[in-house]
């Protein structure tokens, strides 16, 4: 991700920065639903462009040359970690039956109810980012916008 602009990053104010990290899903090698979370702790203020230089999705753990990603906004103390099993468990009846299938909506769907309160706030999502995308690529909700160009990682 070479560039990525907010319209409103979700966070009040009066409340300072935002805090923004993404979810990354597909499938993973084992053809079961496989959840990244991606920090993004730049992306402060909505109406700025960020230019992070930010590998996204390391397509090398994934099955197929497709990912979804779900970028949202974090008001509380939310254990990361937890965020991520509790994504992962849900998405575990997901099977790739041999063909793509995105997972956005179950990703939506998977983060506990709680978490909506005054805790994390839905941002954005971009349905099946590939390792041929290239160019700016605006978020299903018109709220945000990422430049983004494949960006190949060679062993040592």
């Amino acid at each position: 991700m070479d560039a990525v602009r907010l319209s409103d990053d979700k966070e009040p104010w009066i409340k300072g920065a935002a805090e923004i990290y993404t979810v990354v899903a597909g499938f993973g090698l084992d053809g079961t639903a496989k959840v990244d979370l991606v920090q993004m702790p730049y992306l402060d203020n909505d109406g700025t462009t960020y230019y992070p230089n930010q590998l996204l999705v390391h397509y090398s753990a994934y099955r197929y040359n497709l990912a979804d990603v779900v970028m949202m906004e974090d008001d509380g103390d939310t254990n990361y970690s937890a965020l991520v099993k509790a994504i992962a468990n849900a998405l575990l009846v997901i099977v790739d039956g041999g063909a793509y299938t995105p997972l956005v909506d179950a990703i939506l769907d998977a983060i506990p109810t709680s978490w909506y309160t005054d805790d994390p706030d839905f941002v954005d999502a971009w349905y099946t980012l590939s390792t041929t995308s290239s160019g700016r690529r605006y978020g299903a909700g018109g709220n945000g916008w990422m430049d983004v160009v494949p960006y190949w990682v060679s062993e040592l």
